[in-house]
């Protein structure tokens, strides 16, 4: 909902100009009101400030950065407390509040709770509270990381900011590229936490509560983390679909109902579906949906959301909203790259920015499936990954000689296609093989290196109990900390918030991750991908969207990367001055585009992946 700013300025050496240039950098993650402080301790200055998006208690009262009365503790805070108002009562009943706004609740939590309570927040949060008379600074994010912060730190400065863009706007912060960064990104699509594009600047881990004081740096000193999900409990089929499907009525209904209107990202897909049904069934009626539609000549090539998301709207009563698009939109690439804090090469940052941009017209909430795919097991990965595991061993270390199969005359079909993937991506060992699944770009040099660093990190547990139960979970847990976070929730954020719009996600409701993470990932996959949600939305007479096949939420690349005005999106790629080349070969691109081009081979995800790369580093530095 909002933009949050701090610099600890350890010397008393700056004026007010660094902290406005940080709210004016980021105006659109809060265009209702941009308010900075300053706090003169006896050491150092703190300047706190923020961009506020107004959702709940509109008035100009429930501003930030807000203080005690007294002025000991000042909060800024972006996000959303869907509990707030129980906190209150069982918390707080004792304590008069000036305002209705989930900030002075958190105010008042944190000043009589300390930072505990964070772990009895159900919502979304990036937050950093002062206490002036400590000189302490507590900075903490919710653990799933849906609201973004980031920070730069030497021994004059400590900068925190909502996003990379405010702290670069000081005018303190050298801006130097961090190619280290290249590898991880065009191997999943984005950049390996806590690392940035940027040198020694670094985000703040989702979970992360940390805390400085005049003479410490920045250190964490307590962590929220993901529910483990449980592997023993027997599955009661009909219990479990009844207890998510109460959780996501209750909570749909919480999520969209603000002091602001609210709305839909509709793909006619099973997760988004579902939303709208809840809520149809909770008996709201023309709720505002988004889509995206394609030109009749790109219908062909694209995926069927516009036709599954119109049925949905009839069918539920919904208000749509189409944003149509066709190849022409590649005039308008570097431009949106512009906006872009990080890259990060998934075709649906775009779509959900131009979505966001139609959305913004009629709401300040959007409401996305988000974290069902993670959650549920519905990713076509995952059920490839259950199939992989029922293998006995010993056909599984016979796997490098299905590499030699001749599969190359089914890749122009969709099944072929996968095919293909799949066998490119197996591997003898269970762990290399779901990281191989992750990336899905394998033609990169350093592809089987990085896949066996990250097996190391990630799969250290697994090898002890060597269970399907356990891969699969672990398999999850990987999608749910990796993924999920770094590509899913950080476009989801950062393109609703160019808008200025709001975005929240049902699914990662504290009540329905409970329930989610309370079956057995064996047990997720055992009727099919997502069977669970699948029976819900068919309780809601949604059975025609569970038969449609997984596609993903993006553009028809591929057939657009082969059109003349695909040399918007590849020229930066002919420049072989670019940074880019400093880690990947140059002719090798330029084959790679050529196959691509001509027909021979299918590198959508590496060539878009690249492009996006080299037109924002050229933008940048």
């Amino acid at each position: 909902m909002c933009g949050i700013h701090i610099i600890i300025d350890k010397q008393n050496q700056l004026n007010e100009k660094p902290i406005q240039q940080m709210l004016s950098a980021t105006y659109y993650r809060g265009p209702d009101a941009q308010v900075w402080t300053q706090i003169v301790s006896s050491r150092q200055t703190v300047w706190m400030a923020n961009n506020r998006l107004k959702i709940s208690d509109l008035r100009d009262i429930a501003n930030q950065p807000m203080s005690t009365a007294d002025g000991q503790f000042t909060l800024v805070f972006n996000g959303a407390i869907y509990n707030h108002v129980p906190l209150r009562q069982t918390k707080l009943s004792d304590t008069e509040f000036a305002t209705l706004s989930d900030t002075e609740t958190l105010l008042q939590l944190l000043v009589r709770y300390g930072h505990s309570i964070f772990s009895e927040l159900n919502g979304m949060f990036a937050v950093a509270l002062y206490d002036k008379f400590t000189e302490t600074l507590i900075i903490a994010r919710d653990r799933w990381g849906i609201k973004p912060l980031y920070w730069f730190e030497n021994d004059a400065f400590l900068i925190i900011s909502s996003e990379i863009k405010g702290i670069l706007a000081t005018g303190l912060v050298p801006k130097n590229p961090n190619l280290n960064q290249i590898q991880h990104y065009l191997s999943f699509k984005f950049p390996c936490r806590p690392q940035t594009f940027y040198k020694n600047i670094f985000e703040v881990e989702p979970g992360r509560i940390c805390q400085t004081g005049y003479s410490s740096e920045l250190h964490t000193i307590s962590h929220l983390s993901i529910p483990q999900r449980s592997t023993s409990k027997i599955l009661h089929k009909e219990e479990a679909r009844n207890n998510i499907a109460q959780a996501l009525e209750e909570t749909i209904y919480q999520y969209s109902t603000a002091d602001v209107p609210a709305g839909l990202f509709l793909s006619g897909g099973v997760d988004s579906t579902l939303l709208l049904a809840s809520l149809y069934a909770k008996g709201i009626k023309n709720f505002p949906v988004f889509t995206i539609g394609y030109t009749d000549s790109d219908k062909p090539y694209a995926t069927q959301d516009q036709y599954f998301a119109q049925q949905a709207a009839r069918q539920y009563k919904a208000d749509m909203h189409e944003v149509v698009v066709g190849s022409q939109l590649l005039d308008q690439f570097s431009e949106w790259v512009r906006t872009i804090d990080q890259p990060v090469a998934d075709g649906a940052a775009w779509l959900t920015y131009l979505l966001s941009q139609e959305a913004c017209k009629y709401v300040k909430i959007i409401l996305s499936g988000a974290g069902a795919d993670e959650l549920f097991a519905g990713y076509n990965r995952h059920w490839a990954y259950y199939q992989y595991l029922r293998t006995p061993s010993f056909i599984r270390k016979g796997i490098p000689l299905l590499h030699h199969i001749p599969h190359h005359k089914f890749s122009k079909t969709h099944y072929g296609r996968l095919w293909e993937k799949a066998l490119q991506q197996l591997h003898p060992s269970p762990e290399q093989t779901y990281v191989r699944f992750t990336s899905g770009a394998t033609s990169f040099s350093w592809h089987k290196e990085l896949s066996s660093r990250i097996q190391e990190e990630l799969f250290t547990t697994t090898s002890q109990q060597q269970s399907i139960e356990n891969y699969l979970a672990t398999a999850l847990h990987f999608d749910q900390s990796h993924y999920l976070i770094s590509d899913v929730l950080t476009i989801t954020d950062r393109m609703t918030m160019q808008h200025g719009i709001e975005a929240r996600v049902p699914y990662l409701d504290n009540t329905v991750v409970e329930q989610a993470q309370n079956i057995s990932a064996t047990d997720l996959l055992k009727y099919g991908k997502k069977w669970l949600l699948k029976d819900i939305l068919s309780q809601k007479q949604g059975t025609a969207y569970n038969k449609r096949r997984k596609e993903g939420f993006g553009m028809p690349l591929g057939h657009w990367l082969r059109k003349p005005v695909s040399d918007n999106i590849f020229r930066s790629l002919q420049n072989s001055d670019s940074l880019i080349y400093e880690i990947v070969d140059y002719a090798w691109v330029q084959q790679l585009k050529k196959n691509h081009i001509t027909g021979s081979a299918d590198y959508t995800s590496e060539l878009w992946g690249l492009s996006l790369l080299a037109t924002w580093l050229e933008l940048n530095f």
